[in-house]
């Protein structure tokens, strides 16, 4: 969802510089960056909710 919602902005139509916008397209990008650390991928493995690698992974 974070990933997706400047294109959802612009889609919409609403002006991405009104204040609430640029405040929430800089919140969904910080937590986009986030969740790409390999910190966090390794967190979420552990609890079983992480992503699939392609290749050598299994698929569950």
């Amino acid at each position: 969802m974070a990933a997706a919602l400047p294109g959802i902005v612009a889609a919409s139509g609403v002006p991405e510089t009104l204040p609430w916008v640029a405040s929430a397209l800089a919140i969904a990008g910080g937590a986009a960056r986030v969740m790409a650390l390999p910190a966090v991928e390794q967190l979420l493995d552990r609890f079983g909710i992480g992503m699939v690698d392609g290749g050598s992974a299994s698929r569950r």
